[in-house]
């Protein structure tokens, strides 16, 4: 791939930027309102996910037991069904089940009440992480920093264009997967620069 092969950091950039672009793949689904079910509890879309991974047995006490934090099996069998009938998971030819695409994502500046919910929902899950998860099996760090205006934007563009780097990375993998992980990223402000300005 000529994004591999090249040197120079701009260049490389500019490779990179170009196959962000390239959205012909028709496994990729970008989800629109509708199709925001798999949002309304964090473990559908993570058996989405863990239906694609090696040894995945259609048994819901299996799964139920799979998800960190376990679920119910109750909950495994509804969301199994809610996956089935919005078209996230089907039956192939013989009969198993399958994500019906490798990648599915949302707009960049989605505002779905739904959407929020999920996202509550996933760092309530990275919170438990810090207690239940070995630091060798995550991956949680942060910074404290002060910028402009301006950089924030950049760089809030820079982390929507790392989390497509991501989902090529992931898609273009020759391994069959192993576990379901999620990958949060966070930035939000901790000071406001309009505090105190009203009546001076």
């Amino acid at each position: 791939m000529r994004f591999e092969q090249t040197g120079d950091s701009v260049e490389k950039r500019e490779h990179l930027e170009a196959l962000l672009r390239y959205k012909s793949n028709s496994r990729w689904r970008t989800l629109t309102e509708k199709s925001y079910s798999i949002y309304k509890d964090w473990y559908l879309a993570a058996i989405r996910e863990r239906v694609a991974t090696e040894g995945f047995r259609e048994d819901v006490q299996w799964i139920a037991e799979s998800m960190v934090p376990p679920i119910r099996p109750s909950q495994a069998n509804k969301a199994l069904r809610i996956l089935q009938k919005n078209g996230f998971v089907r039956r192939d030819a013989d009969g198993q089940l399958k994500p019906t695409e490798s990648i599915i994502k949302t707009p960049p500046e989605v505002s779905s009440l739904v959407v929020r919910n999920f996202n509550r929902q996933m760092i309530a899950r990275a919170q438990e992480a810090l207690e239940r998860v070995p630091v060798n099996k995550r991956e949680i760090s942060g910074m404290t920093v002060s910028c402009s205006h301006e950089m924030f934007s950049r760089i809030k563009k820079r982390v929507q264009s790392f989390k497509e780097e991501i989902l090529h990375m992931i898609e273009s993998e020759q391994k069959p997967p192993h576990e379901v992980f999620q990958f949060n990223v966070q930035l939000f402000p901790l000071s406001d620069s309009g505090a105190g300005k009203e009546g001076q």
